[in-house]
C-alpha cells in the first residue's frame, strides 16, 4: 500500500470518527480507533518505504550536483581553451599581416576595434576637465567618457588604446 492511499483510508476512519463522536455512537468510535490501531504496521512501513524514496532522491541530487560541478569545470576549461587558441592565432595572423582568411570551412578576420579610453587616474582627470572641459563633467564623479573621445586636445590621466578582435565563421 502506497502512503498517500493509506492517507486516503485514514481521512476515511477520522472522518466516519468524528460523525460518531457528533452522533455519539460509542460502538462506532471503538470500531474506528480499533481499526486505527490496527493499521499502525501499514503506517510504520508505508512512512519507512516514503523515507527510503526520500534517501534515493538526496542521494540522486547530490550526485546530480556533484555531476553539475565537473560539467561546469570542464566547461571552463573547455572555454579557456578556446579562448587561448583564438588569442594564438590573431597573434599568428597579425604577425604573418593577414587581416583576412577564408577557406570552405572557415572565415577567420581580424578587426579593429574602437578606440578605448582607460582612464589611469580619476581624480585628477576630473579636476582636469572641470577647468578644461566642464561639458564632460556629467556630476561631481562621473565623466562622459565619449565626450572626452572627442575632444581635439590631448587629456592627461587618460591614454587611448587600439585593439582587435578575432572574429570566426
Amino acid at each position: 500500500m502506497k502512503l498517500h492511499e493509506l492517507n486516503e483510508e485514514i481521512e476515511e476512519i477520522l472522518s466516519m470518527m468524528n460523525v460518531a463522536i457528533e452522533e455519539n455512537d460509542e460502538d462506532t468510535i471503538q470500531c474506528c480507533r480499533d481499526t486505527l490501531e490496527s493499521m499502525q504496521i501499514d503506517v510504520d512501513v508505508c512512512v519507512s518505504a516514503y523515507v527510503e524514496s526520500i534517501k534515493r532522491n538526496q542521494v540522486f541530487s547530490d550526485a546530480l550536483k556533484a555531476e553539475i560541478d565537473t560539467l561546469k569545470k570542464r566547461k571552463e576549461a573547455a572555454e579557456n581553451k578556446a579562448n587561448r587558441q583564438k588569442e594564438f592565432l590573431k597573434a599568428f595572423m597579425q604577425k604573418v599581416d593577414k587581416k583576412k582568411v577564408e577557406t570552405s570551412t572557415c572565415s577567420v578576420t581580424v578587426r579593429n576595434n574602437a578606440e578605448k579610453l582607460i582612464v589611469e587616474d580619476e581624480e585628477q582627470l576630473i579636476e582636469f576637465l572641470k577647468h578644461n572641459a566642464k561639458w564632460c563633467v556629467k556630476t561631481k564623479e562621473t565623466i562622459d567618457l565619449k565626450a572626452v573621445k572627442d575632444l581635439m586636445f590631448s587629456v592627461p590621466f587618460v591614454k587611448k588604446e587600439k585593439t582587435q578582435s578575432l572574429i570566426i565563421k
